[in-house]
């Protein structure tokens, strides 16, 4: 939850309703320095979206959706929906720094977290 001050609504305030705020997600994946090879997640529905964000220092880093052929630029900062139950996805490599992703994904219940 982010908070920015605004409206005199008090930081404290904010976190006494953070209790009471439901997300759609409820698995969340942090993936550091790592290849990601072509996959699905099998723990999703093919209706489901997951959040990929981007959060390293690289550069030069693509998602590539191997399905459909596309590679979308993924630097730090962009944030991607996918259907990763669906679509097989991969990233193969970048260039300089560190490459971190933070994915949130609905799964199924009883699932782990990360279903690759």
């Amino acid at each position: 939850m982010v908070h920015n001050g605004i409206n005199g609504v008090g930081v404290e305030a904010t976190y006494s309703q953070s209790g009471f705020w439901l997300s759609v997600f409820s698995g969340i994946a942090v993936i550091g320095n790592w290849v990601t090879p072509s996959h699905r997640d099998q723990l999703g529905r093919p209706a489901w979206y997951d959040l990929l964000f981007s959060c390293g220092t690289d550069q030069d880093c693509k998602l590539d959706l191997t399905d459909i052929g596309a590679s979308v630029r993924y630097h730090p900062g962009d944030a991607c929906f996918t259907a990763g139950n669906a679509l097989q996805h991969e990233v193969k490599d970048w260039k300089g720094g560190g490459q971190t992703c933070v994915c949130s994904l609905p799964q199924v219940p009883g699932g782990r977290a990360y279903g690759h």
